[in-house]
């Protein structure tokens, strides 16, 4: 972790287990001396630099290992966590954080796929993805919703956001 310091203006980079954030998100106790008048911003995004990079693994278009790390020095890769996963826990994953209607399908496929061969390509997935999505939404992927799904549970990114509000809260009281 570091902090960079501007003036006023305190920025902690290096984020918490599995995350890359700019900005980390369990950043507040780094803050303390920053109590009087402090703002806190939370750099929630994912990069299209990040998306782009086959070799990163969070794409559905490009080949590439199915990684989805933020950090690829820490945790499981999505292949690690899908060989692994109950398809209830992935079912859950996939509805709540992709909001995909056909999550049950999805992780049913996904469950079968791996009993075959293991998923260790993002091409591999999406392909297993889009022949389980009955229907397409216009203009998007049929693997998005699951892909987001997949990444935020490898990520723990909900678990992040929870620590770093709680911090936050802490540090602003």
């Amino acid at each position: 972790m570091q902090m960079f310091e501007e003036g006023s203006v305190a920025i902690v980079t290096g984020a918490g287990p599995g995350m890359g954030r700019a900005i980390a998100l369990g950043f507040a106790a780094d803050l303390r001396d920053y109590r009087a008048g402090a703002h806190i911003l939370f750099d929630l995004g994912v990069s299209s630099p990040q998306l782009d990079e086959a070799e990163r693994g969070f794409s559905f278009l490009r080949d590439g290992p199915l990684d989805m790390r933020m950090d690829t020095t820490r945790g499981s890769t999505a292949a690690q966590w899908l060989a692994r996963v109950t398809e209830a826990e992935l079912c859950r994953v996939i509805a709540e954080y992709g909001e995909e209607r056909f999550a049950r399908r999805v992780a049913r496929a996904i469950v079968a796929a791996r009993a075959i061969t293991p998923l260790d390509t993002t091409l591999a997935l999406a392909s297993v993805i889009a022949g389980a999505v009955p229907t397409r939404e216009p203009g998007k992927h049929p693997a998005t919703r699951s892909f987001q799904a997949i990444r935020m549970a490898v990520n723990g990114e909900l678990e992040q956001v929870e620590q770093g509000l709680e911090q936050a809260l802490d540090l602003l009281a």
